[in-house]
C-alpha cells in the first residue's frame, strides 16, 4: 500500500511538473496549423487552447495569471516561441495573430480566490443543504 501511494504521488508530481509545458506546446502546434491554413480568425478550439497556453506560461514564468500585465507578458513569450515555429507566414496573418493572442490575454477572467464547497460561501462552519438550511454536526 505504501509503495502504491508513493508511486501515485510521483505520478502526480510529474504530470503537474509536465502539464503547462505539454499545453504551451499545444499552443505552438494549434498556432502552426492556423498559420497554414486558409482561416483567418483563430477558431474556438485554437483559442481555448491559446488561453490555456496563457495560463500555463504564468505558471512556468512564476507569473500571477490573474494579472493582466502579467498575462501580456505571457502572451508575448508564447508570440515569441511561436515566431521561431512558425516559418513564414505573410506580415498580415502574423500580426492578426499577435494582435488576436494580445486581446485575449487582456480578455480573460482568472480568479485567484478560494473556492466555496457545496454552499457553504466559503465557511466551513456554515455548511447548508440544498435547500439552504444549516447542515447538522459540522462546526455547530
Amino acid at each position: 500500500m505504501y509503495f502504491k501511494r508513493n508511486r501515485l504521488i510521483f505520478v502526480f508530481a510529474w504530470l503537474a511538473s509536465t502539464f503547462p509545458d505539454k499545453t504551451v506546446e499545444k499552443v505552438l502546434n494549434a498556432f502552426n496549423a492556423w498559420a497554414y491554413s486558409t482561416a483567418s480568425i483563430f477558431s474556438r478550439d485554437d483559442e481555448r487552447f491559446i488561453g490555456q497556453g496563457i495560463i500555463a506560461q504564468c505558471q512556468l514564468k512564476g507569473l500571477n495569471p490573474s494579472s493582466e500585465a502579467d498575462r501580456k507578458t505571457a502572451a508575448n513569450g508564447i508570440v515569441k516561441m511561436a515566431e521561431e515555429t512558425v516559418g513564414s507566414i505573410s506580415q498580415y496573418m502574423w500580426d492578426i495573430a499577435v494582435l488576436r493572442i494580445g486581446q485575449q490575454a487582456s480578455e480573460m477572467n482568472v480568479s485567484m480566490g478560494g473556492q466555496s464547497v457545496g454552499g457553504s460561501n466559503g465557511n466551513a462552519d456554515e455548511l447548508t443543504n440544498w435547500d439552504g438550511t444549516k447542515k447538522r454536526g459540522i462546526g455547530i
